[in-house]
Parts: structure tokens; sequence; C-alpha cells
């Protein structure tokens, strides 16, 4: 269960804090693969299917941050910590050998998250064993200032297209975001039983004009990130998925911010 895995605000800001120190080094993606591989740290986390053991449900996502742990949410990790961190998956129905299945040893969940609440949405899961850096398995940044010098930021993951009509990708997607003034967020769920201090500044409030520029059911946990430098191919997480509507057509959604907790 949840509550026995890891606490104390002090524990786990120093295992978070330490491993956003360790820089992971310049990833090239293939040219003639150019979506492959552009994101090397993202991880999906596993539970055993009730009717097969050996095959896993894959609903959350998660950022490598070191060779030993990934960022996720905690809204999303049940009443019991996943089983596997999955690494270099881009197609869910496609076996091509490329993704890499590691047990879960542990999670830490921040100490003052609430389940009734929407704050403090932020865990650390650790790996049974490190994992091996390569092409399409590396770590990622972590953002660390609250300000950000960018207006638009990327989402990723493999969740639902649409709420309604229940649509899942089987190649990963990415979308742009907008970086949206907390008001917008504000208005939209600030009378909700979950917000009952509004949004505050540990949240970011993001959105965009395409119907399918959001985030949705499945991409729970992943991460959100920025390139500091056009050129550069190193991403820097500056949020992970929390609060979800699937249309930011008609609502932004609410994410953890991570430089609040580095």
């Amino acid at each position: 269960m949840l509550g026995h895995l890891g606490s104390g605000e002090e524990d786990f800001l120093n295992v978070l804090n330490t491993k956003r120190r360790i820089l992971p080094e310049r990833f090239f993606p293939q040219p003639n693969q150019p979506n492959f591989g552009e994101f090397p740290h993202s991880v999906l986390l596993g539970w055993p299917t009730p009717d097969s053991p050996n095959q896993y449900e894959l609903p959350c996502g998660g950022a490598l941050i070191s060779d030993r742990y990934v960022l996720t949410a905690v809204h999303c990790l049940r009443q019991e910590h996943p089983t596997v961190a999955r690494f270099g998956e881009y197609s869910i129905l496609t076996d091509d050998g490329d993704q890499v299945d590691v047990q879960v040893e542990s999670v830490v969940v921040h100490p003052e998250y609430d389940p009734g609440t929407v704050y403090n949405d932020i865990a650390l899961v650790k790996l049974s064993e490190p994992v091996t850096f390569t092409q399409l398995i590396h770590p990622a940044c972590l953002w660390t200032e609250h300000n950000l010098n960018v207006s638009k930021v990327v989402g990723l993951g493999f969740g639902q297209y649409d709420l309604l009509e229940g649509d899942v990708p089987d190649l990963m997607k990415k979308v742009t975001l907008d970086l949206l003034d907390d008001r917008m967020c504000e208005q939209q769920y600030g009378s909700l039983e979950k917000f009952p201090r509004g949004i505050v500044a540990s949240q970011l409030c993001l959105g965009g004009n395409d119907r399918h520029a959001d985030v949705c059911l499945g991409d729970s946990g992943s991460p959100v990130q920025i390139r500091t430098e056009p050129a550069s191919p190193t991403y820097h997480v500056v949020a992970v998925t929390s609060t979800l509507l699937c249309d930011a057509r008609e609502s932004p959604s609410v994410y953890t911010r991570v430089a609040s907790y580095v």
C-alpha cells in the first residue's frame, strides 16, 4: 500500500534534489527517425493484468531523472505501487525489441499529498536496479527556476485522444501547450472541492487551441518539458501531468510544477 512507501518531507526532497544534479549526456536522434527516440526519458508504469501476470496494464507515465528514479504523479499510483517501469516504448501495439522493463522497488510519495485534493501530486518511483542508458533510454534534466523563459511547453504520452470517444493512440503522441495565466485555471477549478486553496504556486496552468492539444486519460504522471536551446537534444522537465479534462479548447488543465520541489 502506498501509505508505508516512504515518508517525511526531508527524505523526499533529499532524493529529488540529489537526482536533479545528474546531467544527461547529449542525445542525438537518428536522422531518418526524427520522432523515434525524441523523448528517451519517457517511462510507462505498469501493473500486472488480472488474467495474465506476465502482461501489464500501462496507465501511467513518468520521466526518468537518474539511473534509479522515475518522476511521476501520486494520484496515478493506485493503492499499490507499480510492478514495472517500461523504457523505450514508442508503439504499444508493436513489440519491436526496443522496450526494456525494470522492476519497481518502492515509491516515495510527497509527505504532504492529500488524495482529497490535487496539491503536491508528485512522487518518485525507485527501480530495483539501475537502468542502462542507451540512445532510447536517457534521463532528462529538471527545471529548477519558478519562472519559465518560454511561452509554450511540450506534453507527451499514450493517453486518449478524446475522453468521450475513448480513442487511444498506438504511437506516443506529443502536443504543444501554451503557458496560461493562473486566473484561467482559477476560474475553471477554483470552486471545486479538490481545490480548497485554488491554484497555488506549485501548479502550472496550461492549455492550447487545437482540439487534441491537451493530455487525457493514460497521460497521468507523464512529463511536460521544454528545450532551453532549440538545437539542444536535451529536455528539461517543468511539470508532471495531474488534473485532466482532455479538451484544452474549452478547459485548461492543471499540472504539478517541478521547480517547487527542487
